[in-house]
């Protein structure tokens, strides 16, 4: 009977770190893709804003 309530008990502490830890592991993903494509994405943004910029030399 105890195996079973500590099994039970395991099995839950096992889903909520699965759960923050993926979460986590979400966040990172995602911050680091921004870091990485900052560039392009201020660009379009910079482009839909005020539509093609063309410098002038």
């Amino acid at each position: 009977m105890k195996s079973k309530k500590l099994c039970d008990m395991a099995f839950i502490l096992h889903y909520y770190i699965r759960l923050v830890v993926g979460l986590i592991a979400a966040i990172i993903g995602l911050t680091g893709s921004f870091l990485i494509f900052e560039p392009e994405m201020e660009d379009f943004l910079v482009t839909c804003k005020f539509g093609h910029v063309n410098p002038q030399g």
